[in-house]
């Protein structure tokens, strides 16, 4: 009936053990949106994450993908994450413990579109003098290669010379005043990028 003292004297690690079965609570997720926007770069942070297993949370991993979900890159760690390629960017973000347990991904989207759209063709004006009006002026054939794609036409007026109009959304105006005047068109894009006005000099 004799006994040993209990060893060892102190904990050590040999001789504990320390289970979490428990995945961390998601993160919450800031900093996306489904709105186009003409900027260098977008953050998207986690925070908040929670875990009651024991061993606490870790770190934030996250993923991407660039073509809408069909693939996603392999899960990294970090948080913020930076975003600064063109295009719709789809980014997904979780908890991970200190026992390797993860959260659900909770998923977050940027749309960047920093690339102006094409000047458009502009028809309709003439060099020659008119005694019936109005005479109607259009805008056409804009392309858009960033992304966000082609919102309306912009159109400003100058008479005889004068000061240029506030910018006005419309693939067409229509010209009923007396004298010259000169309109010019632009394209804008979903992310408020335009192109240069056109035609760039007073021209029929």
């Amino acid at each position: 009936g004799n006994v040993s003292a209990w060893a060892p004297s102190a904990p050590a690690g040999s001789s504990t053990v320390r289970l979490d079965r428990s995945d961390p609570s998601a993160p919450t997720v800031a900093g996306g949106s489904l709105a186009w926007q003409s900027v260098t770069s977008v953050s998207i942070t986690a925070s908040g994450s929670t875990d009651a297993g024991g061993s606490g949370p870790a770190a934030y991993e996250h993923r991407t993908s660039t073509n809408g979900g069909a693939t996603w890159s392999s899960a990294a760690a970090g948080a913020p994450v930076t975003v600064s390629a063109q295009g719709e960017t789809l980014v997904e973000l979780r908890a991970v413990d200190g026992a390797g347990n993860t959260s659900a991904w909770v998923p977050a989207t940027v749309r960047i579109d920093r690339t102006a759209p094409s000047a458009p063709s502009v028809a309709g004006g003439s060099s020659s003098w008119q005694a019936s009006g109005p005479v109607g002026i259009s805008a056409s054939g804009s392309t858009d290669t960033g992304g966000s794609g082609l919102a309306p036409y912009e159109y400003r007026t100058s008479l005889n010379g004068g000061a240029w109009s506030a910018a006005t959304a419309g693939a067409a105006a229509n010209v009923a005043a007396e004298g010259t005047t000169q309109v010019q068109f632009r394209s804008v894009d979903g992310a408020g990028n335009a192109s240069a006005w056109t035609k760039g000099s007073a021209t029929a």
